[in-house]
């Protein structure tokens, strides 16, 4: 189920209203010093990416995202770049595969029961019940007997998960709509939002007694109920987006420093198995000197790839293959090339390859 939180939201309105309902006795360069721009975000998410469509001045905009938690630290980056837009009404936006639209003829007499009667109807009209979806419906056409309306629908728990999901990254649609029937904030007959009613913006009793209030003190105290909410509120609107944008700055910066030690732990903990992962390698010599006679010379000793190579001279090199073999710590030793005899000191000339077994205890000195 969709969780219903109180956000800054509902002072946004209040203020909104008070505004527009004096604004009539503010003088217009009054107005303007405190008016701010109103910015709209539409927001739709496919493929595991989010794509935010905005508009900075008279520039149409857009932001595409990873939806994952590297893609929520980036969001965060984005407002503290553009503090502008955290004030702005988001429109979420379903896309084709996320939802249903169906054209309906109805008579004209249902017309004032309209929600009731779709609901009752709604597994005929369609394959599913109220129980399993959001819908809404959008009135296209009346005539004398018949009403013409669009009926959009989306899955409950398809659109509770992708909600959900937002409210994770700080984001609280004000509208959810269906791309196959988008809708802007302004108040007219093609309005309607998939967002449940529970989660929209109301006015409740004690805010209207507050208005009711204010409406009747304006008369008495004409300038300072008309000037000094206004300051204060953004007065106190500044201090509050100064202190949230410091958290939110050190929280990024706390996170990224968690992810370069998450990161660094993985490769010390890489480099300590690599390094346990064969005996060291003056063990390895060791094992070696004291297995060869001390007839059999070596000019040149090389390890690489668990792999020991052994370049030398020795009176009998056939019998090193199975005098290096005795020892646990190697195993498949082999002639990497032809033995030749060296006429000047009567010595074959070898070339051993012995594999190195690891976590084998070296031989006792």
């Amino acid at each position: 189920m969709l969780n219903s939180t109180l956000d800054t939201r509902v002072i946004k309105h209040f203020f909104s209203w008070w505004q527009q309902a004096l604004a009539f006795l503010i003088p217009k360069f009054i107005q303007r010093l405190f008016k701010d721009p109103v910015n709209v975000i539409v927001i739709q998410i496919a493929d595991g990416k989010i794509q935010f469509d905005y508009t900075l001045g008279k520039t149409k905009q857009n932001l595409v995202l990873e939806f994952n938690e590297s893609g929520r630290l980036d969001y965060s980056k984005f407002l503290l770049e553009h503090p502008i837009l955290e004030k702005a009404d988001i429109i979420f936006r379903l896309n084709k595969t996320d939802g249903l639209i169906k054209t309906l003829t109805l008579p004209k007499a249902v017309e004032d029961n309209l929600a009731q009667v779709i609901s009752y109807e709604l597994d005929r009209y369609t394959p599913f019940t109220p129980q399993h979806v959001y819908y809404a419906i959008m009135p296209l056409s009346t005539s004398t007997d018949k009403i013409t309306l669009k009926l959009i629908l989306t899955p409950k728990e398809k659109l509770d998960k992708a909600y959900k999901a937002l409210n994770d990254w700080g984001i609280k649609p004000l509208r959810i709509d269906y791309t196959g029937a988008k809708t802007t904030l302004e108040n007219n007959s093609n309005t309607y939002n998939l967002l449940p009613e529970d989660q929209r913006y109301r006015k409740n009793k004690w805010r209207l007694i507050v208005q009711s209030s204010l409406i009747a003190l304006v008369f008495l105290l004409i300038g300072a109920i008309m000037i000094l909410p206004i300051w204060f509120y953004k007065q106190s609107g500044q201090d509050l987006h100064a202190e949230i944008k410091r958290i939110k700055k050190e929280a990024i910066e706390v996170q990224e420093i968690q992810n370069k030690i998450a990161v660094l732990s993985e490769k010390t903990n890489w480099l300590i198995a690599q390094k346990q992962k064969v005996p060291p390698l003056v063990d390895i010599i060791d094992t070696v000197s004291h297995r060869l006679n001390d007839e059999t010379w070596l000019k040149i000793i090389e390890y690489r790839d668990e792999k020991l190579h052994l370049t030398g001279e020795s009176p009998d090199a056939a019998k090193l293959i199975n005098v290096l073999e005795t020892s646990p710590l190697f195993s498949e030793a082999d002639f990497e090339s032809t033995v030749t005899k060296n006429k000047s000191t009567g010595l074959e000339r070898f070339r051993i390859m012995v594999t190195v077994n690891s976590k084998v205890v070296p031989d006792a000195k």
